[in-house]
This record gives structure tokens, C-alpha cells and sequence, in this order.
């Protein structure tokens, strides 16, 4: 484990080792923490807790690297974490429930736990995100689902038209 106290004033982080898919976005929220660059042995993990043995375990799990552990102040953290893995935590979201639920049923089920896990992080994505209204748009074939942040739509997630009514039932449910 090391502790850096330079890094603990301002996060230095290399953007190439943040886009590499080594490690799931799931980890990176649920430790908080992330990789913020690597040599050929090592990678450097800016953390909360340098001592968290189960963070450090799941990031050398998945880096097939030996990992040294720095600690790194709360809100730089976040903000990293937000602008760069956001997106790829609500897509892996929409996407496990896309494997897990049958998108030719057109009514909520009772085992529709991950579409409703789904629904739930779009929305607690869109009251962190502070976004106006969310846009649920079906087209012929698929639905496309839009933030309004700042006067601008942007989409965040396209799915199949079968599950967008089930969202939209469990909307309405809510």
C-alpha cells in the first residue's frame, strides 16, 4: 500500500488507463475508487481507503496487475468517477437487465427485478445528473430514452420497444 501525500492535493491520472475496460465500472462504484495510471508491473489506484484489502483484492483481480492503493480527496474523486464512468454504469445496467428479462412480454412480471433496478438507477442517475425531465421516445422498433440537462437532450440509453412499455408501466406504477 502506498500513500502519496502529492496526489492527496490534486489528482494526477492518465485519461488512456480510465477508458481501458479492465476494470468494470461496478467496481470502480462500489469501492469508489479508480485506476489512475499504470507502469508494466503496477497500477495506481486512487481510493478513499488504502487499507480496503477487498478493493485492492478485485482491482488485481481484474488488472492481472499488482496494485498500490493512494489516497485521494472525496470530491475529486466523484467528480472523476462521474465524468467518466456514469455512462458506462448505466449501460452495464441496461444491459443486465436486457439479459435478464424477455423483451417479448409486454407486461410487468413479478421476476422483473433488474428492470426494476433499472428504472430506479435512471432515475437516481437523473437527480444526480440535477436533469430537468427524462424523454422516453419510442420509434418504430426501438425507444430511446433522453436527459434534459441544461436545455440540451441527450440520449443515455436506446432499448428494444417491448421493454420500454414495461418501463413505462413501472412509471406508472411508481
Amino acid at each position: 500500500i502506498m500513500f502519496n501525500s502529492l496526489n492527496f492535493i490534486n489528482i494526477h491520472y492518465d485519461p488512456h488507463v480510465l477508458c481501458v475496460d479492465t476494470i468494470p465500472p461496478e467496481l470502480i462504484y462500489r469501492y469508489r475508487a479508480l485506476p489512475l495510471y499504470r507502469d508494466e508491473y503496477n497500477l495506481y489506484v486512487g481510493t478513499l481507503d488504502p487499507g480496503d484489502q477487498a478493493c485492492i483484492t478485485a482491482f488485481s483481480f481484474h488488472s492481472g496487475l499488482r496494485v498500490s492503493a493512494m489516497l485521494v480527496l472525496e470530491s475529486q474523486l466523484d467528480d472523476i468517477i462521474n465524468k467518466h464512468y456514469r455512462p458506462a454504469i448505466l449501460t452495464s445496467q441496461l444491459e443486465s437487465a436486457l439479459s435478464k428479462v424477455s423483451p417479448h412480454q409486454e407486461t410487468v412480471q413479478e421476476n422483473d427485478e433488474p428492470l426494476i433496478e433499472f428504472v430506479d438507477y435512471l432515475i437516481f442517475d437523473a437527480i444526480e445528473k440535477k436533469v430537468s425531465d427524462i424523454h422516453i421516445e419510442p420509434f418504430a422498433d426501438s425507444c430511446r430514452i433522453r436527459f434534459r440537462q441544461d436545455g440540451l437532450l441527450y440520449q443515455v440509453a436506446s432499448i428494444p420497444l417491448p421493454l420500454a412499455t414495461r418501463i413505462i408501466t413501472r412509471l406508472k406504477v411508481m
